[in-house]
């Protein structure tokens, strides 16, 4: 977690452990060559194994000594579950196993063979531990001298010197090998072989990693019928399943009844069972007071919503219960045995209950009734694994247990479809119909097997496809365990838990309930684990479990940190039926070393036409390490394509969610609509995914988004933490950030990290530290030595960077095309651990030299299906036609590089001929809505895309959407003349804004000029413009002139720092979206023709010298990218006609506002010289003073833009210059409308700067050494 490959806060305690347990671990170190040479050996043997088992006493032996020996043999320490794994007698070699759940120090312990001297006494240096569940060895000759023999003794004492674990022998063999049996109370002799295996054919009962203490959350007799007498009183409870909680708070506890009569006071007959909804609430888990799922039963609070069939009928026997991914707005499902009221005949089934819909209580017995939505019966696809269930006792031993796997984690983990078993291949979604993305897996207690499903309505019916069946294995039946009673698919551990009941072979009491892991390995699920439960749950008749996520471990003791588990009981013991227990959270890492990989994305904007191909780069990163998390660093909605935009970007979210998303930053553009939008809308779209950002703070906030989130991955804890750029309030509409604060990310993020990092458990720990950061990789080198890799975005760029301790950041491109690995390797737990990080870029796309592009990735089905589904409804509404486009005109945003039109959208600092459209519509929208508008604006980041990037002339409604996809809405406010010149000088940005101009796109009846010059700001150069000549329909504007201004609300409500409007009197938001306005215009003004000329020039300072040569430039005098280019200008300036003038430089800089700048030389008259500079004294002071005490500035100007040269001169006129530049055309490049891809070729929409050409010059020098991060609006 800290410096990359260093440990955090190393210190010299620290080396001498690491430097003991090299020399102890596996003693490999010290013992190496003496275990390959013993290996060697024992392979020339014969493979004859001669076995015996040395317990409390020893086969075969029968004199007294060999007696009394195996009454003093200690194999396991009960205190610390410590044991004698293995004595390696020929290599001297004793090795150390434990079952224990946490790990063991064995600083200051002793290992001594059968003498007591100081020279036989090996110490084992401090620092030294031995894991969970893991085992250290130890070479006794080469660490201490001590050689053991035939007849001998191996003794482990404590570091009080107690003797804690003994084993002693007797023979003729000098290459012995004794290895501990299953519950390590014995030892078994092995020879010469290296047999390192458990003995026996049961599998190991680990103890419970938990808390001992069982606490009943269920109010006494709450189910069943209490002291009441009959043929059927007890409570029904049986499976669980927990809904999580938002940001570590509790969440839902649903729960299956399989009998509601008891409940209800009908102890005769067995009737309908239930589904049970718990919420936390007033401090303590109850059942859900309000939308009817509970009733008052004789004096007590009972709860439950009945079961029945599709049909409305019948009692549903409801044994399991899951949702899909956690959520229950799919519905809740429900695994059943039968119908209650013939409960003969198996009905073994998968049914769906849409728990929003409203219900009543049908037949009056106080219970509200449930019927499901639908019902797969599972007798035909269980008879296809030779499962057949009769009439009769069968009925009862259907299926009990029911949880959903996803498709994603199944591809992932190389899972198998096993129904033919001379056919075993690669599971595979599109082999089936699958309404649900992933399989359904139930537990059927007649054969204690697990069989997976795909579930479907087709034409009208529920049909079912058998695809796996998972046995269970004989050494799990041998250990006492009964078979599965309930399914929980643990996602967050990549496992499935199988909760076993009390039962063995049909027989009630005779084993006690256990829980049964399964992993994926070898294309299956298979049981690797069995575990214990607490006595007070073992003794029950178990039928559900439920765990919840790691976030939600609210308990400490001692040190140790345990979330809240439940488990049901069917038997109502001593009058409960739902119980809630405490597992370690830390119990489920692993030690040792662990790979995670990170799957990231930034900046996707809803572009779900690539969500498929990412889909599958995904899944094929998790086949190559399970140990993968699905991260983003914001911007994953907003702003989106038009599929996904037109449906509030619902398709976004289903997809995101599909893909498995765990945690991202918030991006700009999840605050489009507000932070309010964001807190209901977004984060509730994306869930279980969870949204992380720590230096954004609100009370709308509070309890939807985080500062960081704790995820466990390969038995680690990792946190994620969120931030984005300070400038943020800059960025989105003021109205919708009312409350909230936005400080400093790196701050922010550093105080969490180091909490995180401490060793204090009250607040915090993790293994390993990532910060998900939306904003420029190059802006982030300042998170500190607790931050192990770092997650950027915001500048739809590729680029990468460290921080200054050396933790990697990187950022890939919008839009889908490129994802980046983050891998971890993480050695070790807690503030100690050792994280090392790498990470990597991945195109989506690949582009030939034409400039096409195709995919590198398959489209996964699933996901992909969310988009085609998406782009049929879009096409419906995309395809209208809005207007048409006179030839020879273009509505493009500016262009990074003058000319070179796949920079079109990069230069949000230059007049365009998109933005003068835009102007002109917001103005229109106005006067639609009752405003009489006087001029019209937006802003360049409101601009999205081009028009007609088809070139087809025709404007869809698509395409029209493109260009605007904010939905924000119109209003007007009143300037006055004064606000009006502030409100162009504020284009140049603040000195900290991350793009130091924006253009404002004005109504074309809007002309002005300015001055550029540049001042210094906390040592920085920053460019400033001061306006003159301003008019409005061709009169010059007064400051008290006042003006009503229509645009979009983020803009009007001071949005991108443009805060006179502010200060503007009468705001009105008209209602009228700026799409709906926009599409309108289009409508009302067929073909249209785009602007020939700017609407505004920039002049630098004048240099008039002693001989009257006056030297200045003027810029900003054609569009940049594939408009007609002027001839030339006519101009005047200062008072002086310097006439027609040619030679225009339309190259420019990169990323500067580059095309149409002249630079003017003439000598002057004396008279002339005399008016230039009486005309330089009114300039704005701010440019007098800019332009310095050689420099004069330019008060009052008229720019003529001439596309031909002109018939005849002006009298007095300058002869055109013949400075001709080379010939410079558009460069050609693939139309706009392909598809985003090969990151490094984007066009670079977010480091444009945009400064005029004369502010570029006077910056060049400090420019050259600086890069100016992306802003608004990506």
């Amino acid at each position: 977690m800290g410096n990359q490959t260093n440990t955090r806060r190393f210190a010299a305690p620290r080396l001498v452990a690491l430097i003991a347990a090299a020399a102890t671990l596996a003693g490999s170190a010290l013992a190496g060559a003496a275990v390959a040479n013993a290996a060697t050996a024992a392979d020339a043997k014969s493979n004859v194994v001669s076995s015996e088992t040395y317990t409390g006493t020893i086969k075969g032996l029968d004199d007294p000594a060999a007696q009394r020996a195996a009454a003093t043999n200690i194999i396991k320490d009960e205190t610390t579950a410590v044991y004698l794994k293995r004595i390696d007698v020929g290599t001297d070699t004793v090795k150390l196993g434990s079952k224990n759940t946490a790990a063991v120090d064995l600083s200051g312990w002793s290992i001594k063979d059968d003498k007591d001297t100081k020279d036989h006494t090996y110490v084992i240096p401090d620092g030294t531990s031995i894991e969970a569940a893991g085992e250290v060895s130890f070479n006794l000759d080469k660490l201490a001298g001590i050689g053991l023999g035939k007849s001998d003794q191996v003794r482990v004492f404590d570091k009080d010197g107690k003797e804690i674990l003994h084993f002693e022998w007797t023979g003729d063999d000098k290459n012995a090998v004794y290895v501990a049996n299953t519950d390590a109370d014995g030892m078994i002799k092995q020879g010469a072989t290296e047999p390192d295996q458990p003995s026996g054919d049961k599998l190991d009962v680990a103890a419970w990693p938990g808390l001992a203490d069982v606490t009943a959350i269920d109010g006494v007799d709450e189910f069943g019928a209490g002291q009441a007498t009959g043929e059927h009183t007890d409570g029904n409870l049986s499976g669980l399943v927990y809904q999580p909680g938002a940001d570590g708070q509790p969440g839902v506890l649903w729960a299956a009844d399989n009998d509601l009569n008891p409940t209800l006071g009908e102890t005769g007959p067995k009737g309908a069972g239930a589904i049970n909804k718990f919420v936390y609430k007033d401090g303590k888990w109850q059942q859900d007071p309000t939308d009817g799922w509970t009733f008052a039963k004789d004096g007590k609070t009972k709860g439950g919503k009945q079961l029945h069939f599709k049909d409305g009928k019948g009692g549903v026997d409801s044994e399991g219960i899951t949702l899909i991914n956690g959520d229950p707005s799919k519905g809740v499902f429900i695994g059943a045995e039968r119908d209650n009221e013939d409960k003969k005949v198996p009905r073994p089934s998968i049914l769906r209950y849409d728990v929003t819909a409203k219900t009543t209580d049908a037949n009056g017995d106080g219970a509200q009734d449930l019927t499901a939505v639908n019902e797969w019966n599972l007798t035909d696809a269980l008879s296809r694994f030779d499962v057949k269930l009769s009439n009769g006792d069968d009925a009862n031993l259907g299926v009990e247990g029911v949880a959903f796997i996803p498709d994603e984690t199944l591809l992932a983990n190389g899972f198998q479809t096993n129904l033919d078993s001379k056919n075993v291949h690669a599971y595979d979604p599109a082999g089936t119909a699958n309404d649900f993305g992933g399989l359904f897996f139930a537990a059927l207690e007649k054969t204690n097997a697990i069989y997976a499903f795909a579930l479907a309505t087709v034409d009208g019916k529920d049909v079912v496809y058998p695809i796996a069946q998972i046995p269970l294995p004989a050494t799990a039946a041998n250990a006492g365990y009964s078979g599965p009673r309930d399914l929980i698919w643990d996602a967050q551990h990549n496992q499935l838990l199988a909760q076993g009941d009390n039962s063995l072979n049909g027989k009630d009491g005779a084993a006690t309930s256990k829980i049964a892991t399964y992993t994926f390995k070898d294309g299956t699920l298979q049981l690797t684990k069995l575990t214990a439960t607490p006595a007070e749950i073992g003794a029950q008749n178990t039928e559900g479990y439920a765990v919840t996520p790691d976030a939600e471990a609210t308990k400490v003791v001692d040190g140790k940190t345990y979330k809240p588990v439940f488990w049901a009981d069917d038997a109502v013991t001593n009058g409960h039926s739902l119980r809630q227990g405490w597992i370690e959270v830390a119990s489920a890492e692993q030690p040792g070393t662990a790979k995670v990989t990170l799957f990231g994305i930034t900046d996707f904007h809803g572009h779900i036409e690539n969500g498929g191909y990412l889909a599958t780069a995904l899944n094929e990163t998790r086949a190559k390490n399970p140990n993968t998390l699905f991260v983003g660093a914001g911007d994953l909605v907003g702003a989106s394509a038009f599929e996904s935009s037109i449906a509030e970007d619902v398709p976004a979210m289903e997809q995101l969610k599909a893909m498995g998303l765990v945690v991202s930053a918030t991006g700009n553009h999840e605050y489009d609509k507000g932070a309010a939008d964001l807190a209901n809308r977004i984060v509730p779209g994306v869930a279980p995914a969870k949204y992380v950002v720590a230096n954004v703070t609100g009370d709308v906030l509070k309890g939807k988004v985080t500062p960081y989130v704790i995820e466990q991955s390969g038995g680690k804890k990792i946190a994620f933490i969120g931030g984005i750029f300070k400038t943020l309030a800059d960025s989105v509409s003021p109205a919708g950030m009312k409350g909230i604060t936005v400080t400093d990310p790196i701050e922010a993020i550093n105080k969490y990290a180091d909490e995180l990092s401490d060793g204090d458990q009250s607040n915090g720990e993790a293994d390993a530290v990532v910060a998900l950061v939306h904003a420029d990789a190059n802006d982030l080198k300042k998170l500190d030595g607790n931050v192990d890799a770092v997650l950027a975005g915001h500048t739809h760029l590729y680029e990468t960077a460290k921080t200054d301790a050396g933790a990697p950041i990187i950022e890939t491109a919008n839009y889908g095309v490129q994802f980046s690995t983050t891998d971890l390797t993480i050695d070790g737990t807690g503030k100690d651990a050792k994280v090392s990080a790498v990470a990597t870029k991945h195109d989506v796309f690949a582009t030939d030299a034409d400039g096409k592009e195709t995919p590198l990735y398959k489209a996964d089905p699933t996901v992909n299906a969310i988009y085609e589904d998406a782009k049929k409804e879009a096409d419906k509404k995309g395809n209208e036609q809005l207007g048409t486009i006179a030839k020879g005109s273009t509505f493009n945003r500016g262009a990074d590089k003058p000319g070179d039109l796949s920079t079109r959208g990069g230069n949000r600092g230059v007049e365009s001929t998109l933005g003068i459209l835009n102007g002109n519509a917001a103005k229109w929208a106005a006067e639609q809505s009752g405003f009489k508008a006087d001029i019209g604006v937006i802003n360049p980041g409101g601009l999205r895309a081009d028009l007609d990037p088809d070139n087809d002339g025709k404007i869809t409604l698509k395409e029209a959407h493109d260009v605007l996809p904010f939905g924000n809405s119109n209003a007007v406010v009143t300037l006055t003349g004064a606000q009006l010149k502030t409100l162009i000088e504020q284009q140049w940005q603040p000195a900290d804004a991350q793009r130091p101009v924006l253009w404002l796109g004005f109504s074309d009846n809007v002309d002005y000029q300015y001055d550029v010059y540049t001042v210094t700001i906390d040592g920085k150069q920053v460019p400033r413009g001061s306006v003159h000549d301003l008019t409005v329909n061709g009169k010059a504007v007064k400051d008290t002139d006042k003006y009503l201004v229509a645009g979009n609300s983020f803009l009007l409500a001071g949005g991108d720092n443009f805060t006179v409007f502010q200060q503007g009197a009468g705001y009105v938001d008209t209602g009228y979206i700026d799409f709906d306005g926009f599409s309108a215009y289009l409508k009302a003004h067929p073909n249209l023709e785009s602007a020939k000329a700017r609407h505004s020039a920039g002049f630098s300072s004048a240099k008039l010298s002693a001989d009257g040569t006056v030297t200045f430039t003027v810029s900003g005098l054609a569009f940049t990218t594939d408009e007609t280019r002027p001839w030339g200008i006519r101009l005047k300036a200062n008072g002086v006609d310097f006439g027609a003038l040619t030679g225009l430089d339309f190259t420019g800089e990169p990323q500067g506002p580059g095309a149409g700048s002249i630079t003017v030389t003439r000598k002057l008259t004396a008279a002339e010289q005399a008016t230039f500079r009486a005309a330089a004294a009114k300039a704005p002071k701010a440019a007098v003073d800019a332009a310095g005490a050689d420099g004069l500035a330019i008060a009052e100007s008229s720019v003529e833009t001439l596309f031909s040269k002109p018939a005849e001169q002006k009298p007095g006129s300058q002869k055109p210059a013949e400075q001709k530049p080379a010939e410079q055309k558009p460069t050609p490049t693939t139309p706009q409308n392909k598809k985003p891809g090969n990151g490094d070729k984007l066009s670079n929409t977010g480091s444009s700067v945009a400064w005029m050409a004369i502010a570029a010059a006077l910056l060049l020098s400090a420019a050259a050494a600086s890069r100016v991060a992306a802003s608004r609006r990506h």
